[in-house]
Parts: C-alpha cells; sequence; structure tokens
C-alpha cells in the first residue's frame, strides 16, 4: 500500500510547500532534494505504508540478510528505523511489479520459511530488552508482503567510521575506552538471552548525539555479574571524568557529547541455532574464522573477536587482516608498532581478543572487559 508522500525520504521530516517535487528545491530540514531519490528495483518505495502505521523513506544500509528503511510512525508520529527480512541467495523483488517477495523455489523456500521464523523469534526477544539503554530498542514485529519486519528506534548520530575519520583516523586510547565501555555491559546482557550479535563492525556502533549525560552512566557491566567496582558503576561518584559514552571532541573545536549504541541486529542469532544458520554477508576483517566455516562453533567469543577488531580500527585507523588470511601465517600488527599509544596489558588482551582460533580468545565479554580495564 501506499500514500501521497508527505515526507522527505532522506530525513522523514514533513516537506513544505512544493518541496518533493521535480525541480523546486532542497528540503529544508535536511538540505537534500527529495525528488532525487531513486530506489534500486528490489527496494520498496518511498511513500510506502507499511501495517497502516509506518511509512517508509529511504534505504538506511543494506546486506546479504535483509534492507533497513528509514521511516515515520504515522501512530506515535516519531521516526523509526525499519529492518525487512530480505535474504538475498533466497529471494528477489523487482518494486514495480508490487511490495511482496518473490521467494526461489525449492530447498531455498525451505530455508528462507525457517530464517524468517528466526528472524521474528529473535526479534521477541530483543524486544524484551527494552530497558537496555546501548542496544537499540525493538519497537515492533510483523509479517507482511511475505517477509518479515523489525521496527527499531531511529538513532541519530554519527558512525564510529565517520567518528575515526573526525579524529583524523585515530582515536586516542584514553578517549575511545571510556566511549564504548557501556558497550561491554549490554553485549553481555545480549548473551544472557542466548543471542549473539555476528556483525560488530564500526558500521553498526553509533555515537547517538544529544543524549542526555546523565543516561551514559546506566548500563554498566555489575548489571551482568561484572564486579561492583565497575568504573561504569553510577553509584561511586566519579564526579571528575567524563561520563562512560561520552566524549569532548575539541578536534572539531565543539563538544560532541553522546552514548554509544550497538545498531543492526539483522544477524543476530540465538547461540543454538547456528549449526543451520543462514548464509550473512560478513564483514571482512571484522569477522572470526568461525563465521567461514559451516558448522564453525559461533558463541560469545565471536562477537569478542568483532568488538576487538573495531577497536583494533578505531585506535589505528586501519581494517585487521581478513581472519583466513591469518590461518598459517598471522600478519597482524599491534597497534604499539603502527605508533599507537597504548597500555601494555591493555594492547594484550587487545591481541588476544585477535586470536585466529576461537579456544586462544577471551571465551566471554566479561573476561574481555576485565582485562581491558583492570
Amino acid at each position: 500500500m501506499t500514500m501521497n508522500t508527505l515526507f522527505c525520504p532522506y530525513c522523514m521530516k514533513p516537506v513544505i510547500g512544493s518541496e518533493g517535487t521535480a525541480g523546486s528545491g532542497c528540503c529544508s530540514a535536511c538540505g537534500r532534494d527529495p525528488a532525487a531519490y531513486v530506489p534500486s528495483s528490489h527496494h520498496l518505495s518511498p511513500g510506502t505504508l507499511l501495517r497502516d502505521r509506518y511509512l517508509l523513506g529511504c534505504v538506511l544500509g543494506e546486506g546479504g540478510y535483509g534492507i533497513t528503511y528509514i521511516g515515520y510512525d504515522s501512530l506515535l508520529q516519531n521516526r523509526v528505523a525499519v529492518k525487512e527480512y530480505f535474504p538475498v541467495e533466497l529471494c528477489t523483488r523487482d518494486s514495480i511489479g508490487g511490495n511482496s517477495v518473490n521467494i526461489l523455489s525449492g530447498i531455498p523456500a525451505k530455508n528462507y520459511a525457517r530464517g524468517m521464523h528466526k528472524y521474528l523469534t529473535e526479534a521477541r526477544l530483543l524486544a524484551k530488552m527494552e530497558k537496555q539503554r546501548v542496544i537499540v530498542n525493538v519497537r515492533d514485529y510483523f509479517e507482511d508482503n511475505r517477509t518479515a519486519y523489525i521496527v527499531m528506534e531511529y538513532i541519530e548520530g554519527i558512525t564510529f567510521t565517520e567518528l575515526v575519520h573526525n579524529y583524523g583516523g585515530r582515536i586516542p586510547e584514553q578517549e575511545l575506552f571510556p566511549i564504548v565501555e557501556p558497550l561491554f555491559g549490554a553485549l553481555c546482557s545480549l548473551h544472557q538471552y542466548g543471542l549473539i550479535h555476528r556483525d560488530m563492525c564500526p558500521d553498526n556502533l553509533m555515537l547517538e548525539k544529544n543524549t542526555d549525560s546523565s543516561d551514559c552512566r546506566t548500563q554498566c557491566p555489575a548489571m551482568c555479574g561484572m564486579p561492583a567496582s565497575s568504573p561504569l558503576n553510577e553509584e561511586q561518584g566519579h564526579e571528575d571524568r567524563e561520563p562512560a559514552g561520552c566524549i569532548a571532541d575539541q578536534r572539531n573545536k565543539e563538544i560532541c557529547r553522546g552514548r554509544v549504541r550497538l545498531l543492526d541486529f539483522g544477524s543476530a542469532r540465538s547461540s543454538d541455532s547456528l549449526k543451520d544458520t543462514l548464509t550473512i554477508t560478513l564483514r571482512h576483517g571484522f569477522a572470526p574464522i568461525e563465521q567461514y566455516q559451516q558448522g564453525g562453533g559461533q558463541g560469545p567469543w565471536t562477537d569478542v573477536y568483532a568488538l576487538c577488531a573495531t577497536l583494533y580500527f578505531c585506535l589505528t585507523g586501519i581494517t585487521p587482516v581478513v581472519a583466513t588470511n591469518r590461518i598459517i601465517e598471522d600478519a597482524l600488527v599491534p597497534p604499539s608498532q603502527l605508533g599507537v599509544e597504548i597500555s601494555p596489558a591493555r594492547e594484550n588482551a587487545l591481541m588476544r581478543g585477535l586470536r585466529v582460533q576461537p579456544h586462544r580468545r577471551c571465551r566471554s565479554i566479561r573476561d574481555l572487559w576485565s582485562a581491558l580495564y583492570r
């Protein structure tokens, strides 16, 4: 179902006057030309309405497992992110012929149905984590167009890829680790629900802007069984330090305060369902060796590797060597040898988390946190 587009497809702010018509100029909110957006043939068109409630805009991103759109919740009147289940190896769509997905026949059809069932099951688990302030909140999930959708809160800010660029290619150790510390408690909570993210990378971490700094202290490792003496424990009262998750970016000559947020759960799976996992598009350099192998034994240690790879990129500005290229000869260079100032203990913990063989890494996020922060 579609309706007349009353919102800019890029920012989903209401268009004013003639905005959105050819040659009318740019959106007064985001500065882009609403009429310039042309979706790919397999994308849903701007103005598509799901469940008579969620109006879709442009595509924010896509991978081998799904497509994410910016959207507008007409009931609550706020912006959302809408993830569509769309495994590219199992289905097709030509939006000119309609919004429904065309599922390939035979074995792909069985895999598609099984994958969509898991997609919705795990959306229900994520929805139960609504009090988790780092992981993006799930607000709704449903089936439509022969596929499934997950509606999440829309996060406005910059990705860690952009943050590294803003820092000139490297984020200093003393600024990076306070920013990301709340992420450890969030991942620990995720793992306690039996879920693994499986797609941790700088593009899936965001520094949310305009965040109340008081929120930055509320997610601490102590929530998942870590010592109460964690520096993230808000009851410790460290008035003289920046709240964890916040950053004062003097390089841009302005204060950039925000909270780290973990995005994109299109690849998240329960740890007991990974034996028959669907093929996903891997983030080379951030994906560990077990994700390249059928039945590779994935678990919390899979997210440990990806998190350490992300930290390595933030510190050095360099994507780690692809895991499959490190089996025979490991050419991954420690950050200190690239001119990065980092404590020996923290570097050792980071490199341990990046070991190729899973049994040689930290086995849990809690263990990794202890090694990095104590």
